[in-house]
């Protein structure tokens, strides 16, 4: 992976990097002070590509103050550029990747997969390196130096594995280990299913005896169902011909049920024709006296219908009167109310009559304009505020510059002061005691006038800090005052509205009492509903010609009372003269019916009463019959019992020939089986942790021991050289797999534990660089670029040196080399610079020649 440009948008220190382009570049320093950010911009890296940096959560790495980061890289891998975007959003914690690649056009083409982890995956495999390998090879993090010598020895081995790309194997082995597993399963099962069978067909002598047995009681069982049959079959036509006599017998009784029911209905029949014939008689006999009453009746009802008509119409002149008079009334009820409305109004506009209104208003304007005054005065009283905090924090940034320039001062004074040999500490050259005198008054001086800007700016701070809160108490006063001046706009507000209001009442007053006067006068004269009163006028008059009589009336419907009765009288009369002749010759149709009904009731009874003596006899048979039926039945039980003995043991014996040859299979396939659980077996040897991984690691351990020891060897000049050791002896005999660094010298060999300080740092970067070129020739990764944080202050003028040419010794070895470093004398050795700023806004980038 070669990274060729970066852009970034509120990560860390960063606010915007519009571009860090990196393509064409070598051999770059990245310098810059403490805290610039200079180590973010590698963050920003395995951010982007793997959603991780150094240990941070991702909503630490997003710029305080801001809701969105954004970081864009692209990259050369394998001959071609891609460029992978993450974003994050701080108020919901969400986060986005995309992936694309360049055209020939030189145009991206996005190539994301459906969501943010499958495209994660995709990366990681297209550069096949995950984040631990590459901030343990690639990256010589600030800090973490010792990242893989400081690991534990079972620890190192397997970040070794992780470089070396052993996955594969330890794939391989998980796959053997489950297909073996499944392999011993089946043998097992088949192993188990053969001992069933053998067992199974050893019992073939004792099936062999019981068949025989079955088949001489299979043939007695048949001959005593046979003479059974042959006694069944005589009385078969039994059931049939109780059945069909029961049936017969059931019809008659029914035939006689419903010959009963005629008869009755036939007798019922003619005692209604003689009470139909008896009552017409009786009404003839009063025929004349009915025609008498009913003729009296419709006089009556003429009488009535007329008074009635006469009495509706007057009903009708009363409710029009009424709703006339109620008209009237509503008429009276709206001036009312509208005289009450007036009055209403009128006093509601001499209260609005306000006299104090347009004196109040004046106060109140004054008072408003003496307040935006006092704003004025509070906005540039903030203004000054703010602007002299900035220059309150720019004085304190430069005085923790100051007090750290004085302390690193203070710290080469006290080395001076202690040297008692020739050899100067800061730089390792001689040095004799007037030079050393004038090094340290130098410095001192230096360091003087340094605390004398330190004390100056701090008495500025106090008289800004004493300012800033006398203006801040003045603010606070006028805060107060201020809160007034809302209300009092409102209050002015309403004001004007009172006093407009007022103007207008008195022109609406005098036209109100006028209109009230005149409707008073309507009301007092009764001057309204002129149309009604004529209307009610003419309808009294037409009322009293109508001459409604309601004694006459009173006297009409008692006759019709009296008479009511012959309405009902007329109409029998009437039904009587139609209907008698058609009842008596009913009467004489029903007699006839009964006769006959009861001559056929005669002869069913004889009937069913010899079908009754038919079944009696028949069902004494039916018991015969069914006691030889029963007969049958258990012996044809029995026999099919034995049938089944005789049918089971001939199968069980076909079952064994089955069962033999299944058993000489099952046997076969054990066989094949158990051969392919000890090659399976073998092969989880060879791909387990002392097969051809161990074999692929102690082929690597040469190769990083030689590189390492090129580099620690040149940077120690001859003193260190190291031995990288895969196996230990155990305490009571035997050996371990370990990964142990031991480090000799001139002082013999010892362990990388108990080295400290430069020596260490040496020990660490050249293992380190050592891991990155190992990671560069395995095909696997193509590791193009070498990153290298800090780290160096650990080293004197030598140690750095030397460090300075171990960087130039392997920068054949890769692409890219970028080195970050905040020592001035260490950043100048460099052919190209970029200088880390860190402003208000936040950092930003300046490139520059070494």
């Amino acid at each position: 992976m070669l990274p060729l440009r970066l852009e970034l948008r509120n990560f860390l220190a960063w606010r915007d990097l519009d571009s860090l382009r990196l393509q064409g570049l070598h051999l770059v320093c990245l310098s810059g002070p403490n805290g610039a950010g200079k180590s973010s911009l590698l963050d920003a890296i395995s951010w982007a590509l793997w959603g991780r940096a150094r240990g941070r959560r991702a909503a630490d790495l997003l710029r305080e103050g801001s809701q969105e980061m954004r970081v864009q890289l692209d990259f050369e891998q394998d001959g071609q550029v891609y460029r992978v975007l993450r974003q994050r959003r701080r108020s919901r914690g969400e986060g986005s990747l995309e992936l694309f690649v360049q055209d020939a056009q030189g145009s991206f083409i996005r190539i994301s997969e459906a969501s943010v982890r499958a495209t994660q995956g995709r990366i990681t495999r297209m550069l096949r390196l995950d984040f631990e390998t590459f901030v343990n090879s690639a990256w010589l993090q600030q800090g973490r130096a010792d990242a893989f010598t400081t690991r534990t020895p079972a620890e190192r081995k397997q970040l070794l594995a992780g470089i070396l790309d052993l996955s594969l194997w330890q794939r391989l082995d998980a796959s053997a280990r489950e297909r073996l597993s499944g392999l011993e399963a089946q043998l097992d099962l088949l192993q188990t299913r053969s001992g069933e069978l053998e067992a199974d067909l050893a019992q073939r002598p004792a099936l062999e005896a019981t068949l025989q047995a079955a088949r001489e009681a299979d043939a007695e069982a048949q001959r005593i169902l046979d003479a059974a049959a042959e006694a069944a079959r005589a009385g078969e036509q039994v059931p049939q011909d109780l059945r069909h006599v029961r049936e017969r017998l059931a019809e008659a009784r029914a035939r006689l049920q419903q010959l009963d029911a005629d008869r009755k209905a036939a007798a019922a029949d003619c005692e209604r024709q003689r009470e139909r014939i008896a009552a017409g008689e009786t009404l003839l006999a009063q025929r004349e006296e009915i025609e008498k009453g009913w003729g009296a009746l419709q006089d009556a009802r003429q009488s009535d219908r007329r008074l009635g008509d006469s009495l509706r119409r007057l009903g009708d002149f009363r409710a029009r009167e009424q709703t006339l008079q109620n008209r009237l009334r509503d008429a009276r009820e709206q001036l009312d109310a509208q005289a009450i409305a007036l009055r209403a109004r009128i006093e509601a506009l001499e209260r609005e009559l306000d006299a104090d209104a347009g004196t109040a208003l004046l106060e109140t304007r004054e008072r408003i304009a003496a307040l935006h005054a006092e704003e004025r005065e509070r906005a540039q009283l903030q203004k000054d505020h703010n602007r002299e905090r900035g220059q309150h924090a720019r004085l304190q940034g430069i005085n923790r510059t100051l007090r750290e320039t004085m302390l690193e001062l203070r710290a080469r004074i006290d080395r001076l002061e202690q040297v008692t040999g020739g050899i100067c500490p800061l730089c390792g050259q001689p040095l004799d005691e007037a030079a050393r005198s004038a090094l340290i008054e130098g410095l001192q001086g230096e360091g003087g006038a340094q605390g004398d800007r330190w004390r100056a700016n701090d008495r500025r701070m106090r008289e800004l800090t004493a300012a800033g809160e006398q203006r801040q108490a003045r603010i606070a006063q006028l805060d107060d005052s201020l809160r007034q001046l809302q209300p009092l706009l409102t209050r002015a507000g309403e004001l004007q509205t009172r006093a407009d209001s007022a103007a207008a009442a008195g022109e609406q007053l005098r036209a109100a009492r006028s209109e009230l006067a005149a409707l008073q006068a309507r009301l007092d004269g009764e001057d309204y509903g002129g149309e009604l009163r004529r209307q009610l006028a003419a309808l009294q008059a037409s009322r009293q010609a109508l001459g409604y009589d309601s004694a006459q009336h009173d006297a009409a419907q008692q006759q019709l009372a009296q008479f009511e009765d012959y309405e009902q009288r007329q109409t029998a009369l009437q039904i009587a003269l139609n209907t008698l002749p058609e009842a008596q010759k009913a009467l004489a149709a029903a007699t006839a019916r009964s006769e006959r009904i009861q001559a056929e009731q005669r002869d069913t009874q004889a009937r069913a009463d010899q079908l009754e003596r038919d079944a009696e006899r028949l069902e004494h048979e039916l018991a015969a019959h069914r006691s030889s039926r029963q007969q049958l039945g258990d012996k044809r039980a029995e026999a099919q019992q034995t049938a089944r003995s005789l049918v089971s043991a001939e199968q069980e014996l076909a079952a064994l020939e089955n069962m033999r040859a299944r058993h000489a299979e099952l046997t076969q396939r054990a066989g094949l089986v158990r051969a392919e659980v000890g090659l399976y077996r073998d092969l989880r040897q060879a791909f387990g942790r002392d097969g051809v991984p161990a074999l692929l690691i102690e082929s690597a351990i040469p190769e990083l021991e030689a590189n390492a020891n090129e580099l620690l060897l040149r940077m120690s000049d001859g003193r260190l050289s190291l031995q990288l050791d895969t196996t230990r002896e155990r305490m009571r005999g035997g050996e371990i797999d370990t990964l142990d660094i031991l480090i000799a010298d001139e002082q013999g060999r010892r362990d990388y534990e108990l080295f400290s300080g430069g020596e260490a740092f040496r020990i660490d970067f050249a293992l380190r660089i050592a891991l990155s070129r190992l990671l560069a020739r395995r095909a696997g990764a193509q590791l193009r670029t070498l990153f290298i944080d800090e780290g160096f202050g650990t080293q004197d003028a030598a140690g750095r040196e030397r460090l300075v040419e171990a960087i130039a010794a392997i920068q054949d070895d890769f692409d890219l080399i970028l080195v970050i470093t905040h020592i001035e004398e260490l950043r100048d050795r460099f052919p190209l610079q970029i200088l880390v700023e860190k402003g208000a806004d936040g950092s930003r980038l300046r490139r520059q020649p070494g």
